[in-house]
């Protein structure tokens, strides 16, 4: 069992040749936080009216490349896409993220 850690595609290379018929873990780093506000709530009559009031969105607002939330996501998609391709050709045996 290995745990990768890793978030760029040069810093894959530390695990060539050593993950062939493993089980690799993949650390994505991802802080799990406990908020103040519930999880659940329950609407009001005045608030199920007001939402039925509401006018839908243009779609794909902040889905323009200068937005910095988009070009980081499109960033985590380019290396995941990488990621998935490193061990396929390194041959592991199961991943677990």
């Amino acid at each position: 069992m290995v745990l990768i850690k890793a978030d760029t595609t040069t810093s894959l290379d530390l695990y060539k040749g050593k993950l062939s018929g493993k089980i690799v873990i993949y650390n994505t780093n991802t802080a799990l936080t406990s908020g103040t506000n519930p999880d659940f709530l329950r609407r009001t009559d005045a608030d199920l009216d007001e939402m039925a009031k509401a006018t839908p969105q243009a779609a794909g607002g902040n889905r323009t490349p200068g937005n910095p939330q988009f070009a980081a996501a499109m960033r985590m998609r380019a290396f995941r896409t990488k990621l998935g391709a490193f061990l396929k050709n390194e041959n592991v045996a199961l991943i677990l993220s």
